[in-house]
């Protein structure tokens, strides 16, 4: 929570303290995202995101202390100067970890979920109905729309700034230079494949591939074993489903570690189908397999990054 109204004092003390319009809390819900934290005398720098960029955190910091502000890949960002008493921030650039921002007189509110927003603001938090109505229709939310009146979910690789003049501003976010050549061979593909799931496993300890009878998942299964990478499998939904028969023998065939649920089509579906819709914040289809994990498989699972394809994961 951010008011660059509030009384500021040009010289801080050396004890590292906030001036009286910057507030923070870090909730426990962000630990599965490896939280990054920095706090000098001048500046406090909160990083988080992918797991399996951590690494790159060191770097992003020292570029903010340069005063050098961009979007990166995996990892959003907000960094607060305490001298000037401006914030800036930005977005990873795919937009998998959103920052959501409301603005309410001069108090600047942003939070990394959406649950948090809404217990933020409290009794004053109602719906977006046409947003609601976009995600209902579309399977997802469009441009920087929320399901939260009077919130805003900044895009992938927005930058903004934010200080007493000006109020809030923004850059456009770049445009992905994603394929640098006109044109790639079928092998360059395969290299730059390969490299993608070997960078995921240098960037955390002992990743789970998320397994199922579904292409994506063999196909990076494939390049972790050519690299001799021996994952950990995690197999999700009903243990009679097909989905899940194939997984535990693709893993059998290769002996690998495999944790799957335990999951059957009655008894507490509708316990599970309730917690979904509670960490989902809505977006995640309570019928979706990637999200059907038991309280076992989630204690088993807990801390690890997940690589996968595609889905809630």
């Amino acid at each position: 929570v951010f008011d660059p109204s509030e009384p500021h004092l040009q010289g801080l003390s050396d004890d590292r303290s906030m001036p009286p319009g910057f507030g923070f809390t870090h909730h426990d819900v962000s630990q599965s995202n490896a939280v990054y934290t920095l706090d000098t005398q001048n500046t406090f720098i909160f990083v988080w995101g992918d797991p399996s960029q951590h690494h790159r955190d060191n770097t992003i910091a020292s570029l903010l202390m340069n005063r050098v502000f961009s979007s990166h890949w995996g990892r959003s960002w907000i960094c607060y100067c305490k001298k000037t008493n401006q914030l800036f921030g930005a977005v990873d650039k795919l937009g998998l970890f959103p920052i959501f921002y409301n603005r309410t007189g001069s108090k600047h509110t942003l939070c990394s979920n959406r649950q948090l927003m809404a217990q933020r603001l409290g009794p004053d938090c109602t719906t977006n109905t046409q947003g609601v109505i976009q995600l209902l229709a579309y399977g997802q939310l469009f441009n920087e729309v929320s399901i939260l009146s009077g919130v805003t979910q900044l895009k992938a690789g927005r930058v903004f700034h934010i200080n007493l003049p000006d109020g809030f501003s923004q850059q456009a976010p770049e445009k992905l230079a994603l394929l640098s050549d006109s044109c790639t061979s079928f092998n360059q593909s395969v290299d730059a494949f390969k490299h993608a799931v070997s960078q995921c496993f240098k960037g955390t300890h002992r990743p789970i591939i998320s397994l199922s009878a579904g292409l994506d998942s063999r196909l990076i299964l494939a390049a972790a074993l050519n690299q001799g990478l021996r994952p950990i499998c995690l197999g999700y939904g009903e243990s009679n489903s097909t989905d899940m028969i194939v997984a535990s023998q693709i893993a059998e065939k290769f002996e690998l570690p495999f944790f799957r649920a335990g999951l059957s089509p009655s008894g507490r579906s509708w316990e599970i189908a309730r917690r979904i819709a509670r960490l989902g914040g809505g977006e995640v289809p309570t019928q979706h397999g990637h999200a059907l994990l038991d309280e076992n498989l989630l204690s088993m699972t807990q801390g690890r990054s997940i690589i996968t394809g595609t889905g809630g994961e």
